[in-house]
C-alpha cells in the first residue's frame, strides 16, 4: 500500500538529500510518502521523508583538538567512564586510556583479542565485550577493569557477536547471522545465556530503551529495517515491528524520547536518518542527511554528532564530524564539522561537561587512535544564520 499525504514545510525540496537554508526558501509542501511491506510473518512499515537538502548555520562551533593517542587495529567503538577511555579496536583487542590529562592521553591497559572486537560497554568496572569471530571465536567477553593496568578477562561464552547493551544486569546482544540474544549477567564471571530469537538478515546495532530494544537489520541488496523487539520479559522476548529505513547497514542506533537516529551506510547516500517511533506501528522519517558510510550517532542536549568513513566533503581518503543542531529535525541545521585526515572516523563518545561537549573519537586508517575534540561555542540557530548549502561547500 502506497499513499501520498502532504506535510506542511517551509523548506524547497533538493535531490541533493539533505536540505537548503535562508535565500530560496519556498512555500511548496512536499509529501510523504508512506510504504507498508508484508514480509511473512513481519509487516514493515515505513513513512519517508522528501528529499532534503542541507541547512548549514554561518557560525558554527569552536571545535578544537586537544590531543590524541595512537593505537592499533580498526577502532570500533569508545566508552568513556571518568577519567578513563575503553577503546574496542577489532584484531587490536581492548584499550584502556588515561583521558586525565586531555592533551596528552597514554594507554594503561590493553588485552589482546581471540576474535575481532567490535564494541563493549563498561558498567561496574566491568568490560562487556561483542566479538565476532573473524579470525577467532567471537562471544561475549568478559573483562575486569576495576584495575585498569591489569584488566583481566573473566569469561567468554556464546557465538560470534557484533554490538551490545547492558542494562539492568543483563547483556543484549546481536548476534550477525543468526538474531537477538540475552545473557544473564548477574555472575560476571558466569554468564547465561537467557533467551534468543531469530531474525532475518543481518543484525548489526542493537539500542535498549525501557522495555523495548531496537536492532538495526541489514538484508544485503533489498532493503534494511530497525526492529523492535519486546523485553518487557527478557526470558520471553518478541518481534513487535519492523521499521523499514531504506538504507544499508544500520551500523548504530540511538532512540530519545520517542526519535531514533539511525546513522548506516546509506543506500542513496542516507548516511543519518531521524524517524519518529513514538508509534512504531506508524514511524514516520522526519529527515535524512546525505552522508556516506556514517558509522556513529551521538545524541546529547540540543545537538546531534556523528562520525562517517571514507566519504564526501573533505577529500580522498578522508573521514569527519558532522554537529547537527536539533531544535527543529524535521529542518536541520549543520553547526560544526571537523575532518579526520587519513583516517575513518569509526567511533565516538561524547561527554557533557562544564566547559563544553568532550568528543572522544576513534579513527581507524593510516593514523589510527583515540582524538579528543573540545566543542563549544556553538551558535543559536536562526533563519537569518542559515545559508543555503551551495554557499557552504
Amino acid at each position: 500500500v502506497l499513499t501520498n499525504t502532504p506535510r506542511p514545510t517551509e523548506n524547497a525540496l533538493s535531490p541533493s538529500g539533505m536540505r537548503a537554508i535562508t535565500g530560496g526558501v519556498s512555500s511548496a509542501a512536499p509529501a510523504t510518502c508512506c510504504l507498508a511491506i508484508v514480509r511473512a510473518p513481519t509487516l514493515l512499515t515505513f513513512c519517508a521523508a522528501a528529499l532534503l537538502a542541507p541547512r548549514v548555520a554561518a557560525g558554527g562551533c569552536n571545535i578544537e583538538p586537544i590531543g590524541e593517542s595512537p593505537l592499533a587495529g580498526h577502532i570500533r567503538d569508545v566508552d568513556v567512564i571518568g577519567d578513563l577511555a575503553y577503546v574496542a579496536s577489532g584484531f587490536g583487542g581492548l584499550s584502556i586510556v588515561d583521558v586525565s590529562l586531555p592533551f596528552a592521553p597514554v594507554v594503561v591497559g590493553a588485552v589482546d583479542s581471540p576474535g575481532f572486537s567490535q564494541d563493549l560497554e563498561v558498567v561496574d568496572g566491568i568490560a562487556y565485550i561483542a566479538e565476532s569471530n573473524f579470525g577467532g571465536p567471537g562471544g561475549l567477553r568478559i573483562v575486569d577493569v576495576s584495575n585498569p593496568a591489569l584488566p583481566t578477562e573473566l569469561a567468554q561464552v556464546g557465538p560470534s557477536l557484533s554490538r551490545i547493551d547492558v542494562d539492568n544486569g543483563l547483556a543484549y546482544a546481536t548476534d550477525p547471522r543468526s538474531g537477538f540474544r540475552i545473557f544473564d549477567l548477574s555472575v560476571a564471571g558466569n554468564p547465561v545465556e537467557l533467551s534468543a530469537i531469530d531474525l532475518p538478515g543481518f543484525e548489526n546495532d542493537v539500542y535498549i530503551d525501557g522495555d523495548r530494544a531496537y536492532v538495526g537489520i541489514d538484508w544485503p541488496d533489498q532493503f534494511s529495517a530497525v526492529f523492535v523487539v519486546d523485553i518487557s520479559d527478557p526470558a520471553n522476548p518478541f518481534l513487535r515491528r519492523s521499521i523499514h529505513t531504506d538504507v544499508r547497514l544500520p551500523f548504530d542506533i540511538e532512540v530519545h524520547d520517542g526519535l531514533a537516529y539511525v546513522a548506516a551506510n546509506g543506500r542513496h547516500q542516507r548516511g543519518l536518518i531521524i524517524s519518529d517511533i513514538t508509534d512504531p506501528a506508524n514511524a514516520e522519517e522526519l529527515s535524512f542527511l546525505t552522508q556516506p558510510s556514517a558509522r556513529d550517532v551521538r545524541v546529547v542536549d540540543e545537538r546531534v554528532y556523528f562520525a562517517f568513513g571514507f566519504g564526501t566533503g573533505f577529500g580522498p581518503g578522508s573521514g569527519g564530524l558532522r554537529i547537527i543542531d536539533k531544535s527543529d529535525l524535521t529542518r536541520p541545521v549543520e553547526i560544526g564539522r571537523a575532518p579526520t585526515e587519513d583516517g575513518e572516523a569509526s567511533a565516538l563518545a561524547v561527554v557533557a561537561k562544564p566547559d563544553g561537549h568532550w568528543l572522544y573519537l576513534g579513527v581507524s586508517g593510516t593514523n589510527a587512535g583515540l582524538r579528543i575534540f573540545r566543542v563549544s561555542e556553538c551558535p543559536t540557530v536562526l533563519d537569518s544564520d542559515v545559508i543555503p548549502a551551495s554557499a557552504s561547500n
